[in-house]
C-alpha cells in the first residue's frame, strides 16, 4: 500500500531481443534524447522522471514495486511519471499489468492524444501521436481527453484521437 501511494518505482526485470545480433546492443536505453543516451541491463533501476525507450528489435518487461508489470514492445518509448502510479507512454505499445490495491490512487497513463485511467487489470495501449487505442484484458479502465471519460471493459477496445473522440467497441 506504501508503494502505491508514491512514483512507480522498481527495476528491468528483462529484456528480450530478436534477430541474430542479442547480443550487440543493449536495446533499451534511458536518457534525455536519443543523443543522451545510457544502455540498461536486466536488474537496473526504474524510478521517477526516467526516459525509457526500446529500439526496433528489444522489448523489456519492468517490475515495479506495487507489484504492477509493465511490457515495452519495440520501438516504444515511455516517461515515469512524479505522480503516484503514474508514466506516460510518449509513443509505442505497452501491456501492463497493473496491480489492484485497495485505497490506492488509480493508475494514469498518459499518451499524446488522450489519458487512461486503471484501477487494476491487464490492458495493451498502442499510441501514437493522433491515436490511442486501449485494449482491456481483464478489468475495466476509463479513457479519455481531460473533460470526457468513457469506461472500457474487459474484451472492449476504447479509441481516443487527437481531436478528443473517443469511442468504445466490442
Amino acid at each position: 500500500e506504501m508503494a502505491a501511494t508514491r512514483a512507480w518505482h522498481g527495476k528491468l526485470a528483462s529484456v528480450q531481443r530478436s534477430g541474430a545480433d542479442k547480443a550487440a546492443e543493449a536495446g533499451i536505453y534511458t536518457g534525455t534524447s536519443k543523443d543522451d543516451k545510457q544502455p540498461l541491463a536486466e536488474g537496473a533501476e526504474i524510478k521517477a522522471g526516467m526516459k525509457d525507450w526500446t529500439d526496433g528489435k528489444t522489448r523489456a518487461r519492468f517490475w515495479l514495486d506495487d507489484k504492477t508489470a509493465i511490457v515495452l514492445d519495440r520501438a516504444t518509448s515511455v516517461t515515469m511519471g512524479s505522480e503516484p502510479r503514474h508514466l506516460t507512454l510518449n509513443d509505442g505499445a505497452i501491456l501492463a499489468d497493473v496491480a489492484h490495491i485497495d485505497n490506492a490512487p488509480p493508475a494514469k497513463i498518459d499518451t499524446p492524444s488522450g489519458q487512461v485511467r486503471v484501477i487494476g487489470t491487464k490492458l495493451t495501449v498502442p499510441a501514437l501521436a493522433e491515436r490511442t487505442n486501449v485494449e482491456v484484458l481483464r478489468g475495466e479502465v476509463e479513457i479519455g481527453t481531460g473533460s470526457e471519460t468513457h469506461k472500457v471493459a474487459a474484451g472492449q477496445e476504447g479509441v481516443v484521437t487527437k481531436d478528443g473522440k473517443v469511442d468504445v467497441a466490442p
